[in-house]
Formats: C-alpha cells, structure tokens, sequence
C-alpha cells in the first residue's frame, strides 16, 4: 500500500493532526506516525513529535498562525527535529534532559525540567514521564485532548513481520502499551505518580503519534493500556 502523503486536518477547535506517512525500520516493519499541532496562545503554534516537513505543508502550517515551540517529545522522535526549527527559525525546540542526552546531535533550545507543567503558556500542561526515554505529553485543555508519543501504540500492523513485532511487545491491532517501558522505568513509584495524573487530566481525546485517535471513553481506555504502569503493587 502507498502512502497518500502528509495530510493536514483540523481535528478540535486549535488542533491539527498530520497524518498519511508511515516509518520504515529495518525488516520491512512499518509504523503509521502522526505530527499533531496545537494552538497554545492566540496565534501561537506548538508542533508536537515533528514530522519532514516539505514547502507546502509548511505553508500550510504557516497560514494556521506563528510556530513558537517545537516539541521533540521522547529519545526516539528526533529525527526531523532540527530540520523544523530550521524551517520556523523563530521557534523554540524543546525537550527533556533525557532526551538531550540521549541525542547529541538535537539543537535543544529550551529544557522541560520534570516539574514545569506549563512550559509553552496558556492552557497546555506538559507531563513528563520519568523513564529513560524521556517521553513528554501534553494536555491541551481547550480541546480537551491528551497528546502522547510512545507512551500507548494504537494500530493495525500492514504486514506479518509488524504484526509479530507488535505482539510481541504486546501491543497488536489494540491501545496497548510496549513491554519496553518495563525496561525503561527506573523508580516505579515516582512513574505510576505522574501516569496516575496523566490519566486524570479531563481529556476526551487520546492523540497518540502512532495508530488511532481514540474518542470513545478515551480516558478509560488509556488506563487499561497502562495498567502496568499504574499498578501500585509494582512500586
């Protein structure tokens, strides 16, 4: 199957998604990945896990208001990272600590320290999830949406070898949560602190960057997927 290409959409009032590309990792596995765009201030635009960003989606963009932040949101989407900022030269490309050091290459502008919950200004709240990989989500509270990276995988594989790969890591054809954070959490208590408040923030929308938006009991269906991660017997 081809891929369409970027396709840029209103979502929420203030929300953008840009959905139609897939990555490649090596033995043909493929994940859908998805750029979502808040509106954080009047204006103001935040773009969030960044995606290759071409002349015309980027006009796109532009006629949308001003990006003023670019979030590089885990250790793994840094790739077009550098290149947006090139390309909104007056915005700020953020990250956390973890995030930083892991990816010597990212020209990080501005940390999120673990306990900033309001970064960008406005009515986005920022929560980082303790762990190796540095993951950052966002609530938007005007939309009501919760932005995530790879904190929850929520897609059908393309072909068999994706299809193993997502079973195996436990994710297959559902909202579901890689194994992999168990090898990333460190402090168990301290991560099921902050899961436990993403979770909790009045969302009606799960915007994950891989697989299906969820809308339907949204909140619900992202503690079921993490139910490892909040399970206090573990920490």
């Amino acid at each position: 199957m081809i891929s369409p290409g970027p396709q840029l959409r209103a979502l929420a009032p203030s929300v953008w998604v840009v959905d139609g590309i897939d990555i490649t990792l090596p033995g043909r596995i493929y994940f859908p990945l998805r750029m979502t765009i808040l509106e954080t201030q009047p204006g103001e635009l935040l773009l969030y896990s960044p995606i290759a960003l071409g002349d015309e989606l980027a006009r796109q963009i532009s006629a949308l208001g001003k990006v003023t932040h670019i979030v590089a949101p885990n250790t793994f989407h840094t790739l077009f990272a550098n290149a947006a900022r090139e390309r909104f030269p007056g915005a700020t490309l953020w990250s956390s600590e973890a995030t930083r050091k892991k990816v010597k290459t990212l020209r990080v502008d501005e940390l999120i320290a673990s306990d900033n919950r309001t970064p960008f200004g406005g009515d986005t709240r920022c929560l980082q999830v303790p762990s190796k990989f540095g993951e950052l989500t966002l609530f938007h509270e005007r939309s009501r949406s919760l932005v995530v990276c790879d904190l929850v995988f929520n897609f059908a594989p393309k072909n068999w070898i994706t299809g193993i790969v997502l079973s195996a890591v436990g994710c297959n054809n559902k909202l579901g949560q890689s194994r992999f954070w168990r090898r990333a959490v460190k402090n168990h208590s301290e991560t099921r602190q902050v899961a436990e408040e993403i979770v909790s923030q009045p969302f009606m929308r799960l915007i994950p960057a891989h697989g299906g938006i969820v809308e339907d009991n949204a909140a619900q269906a992202l503690r079921d997927a993490m139910s490892w991660m909040l399970d206090p017997t573990r920490g």
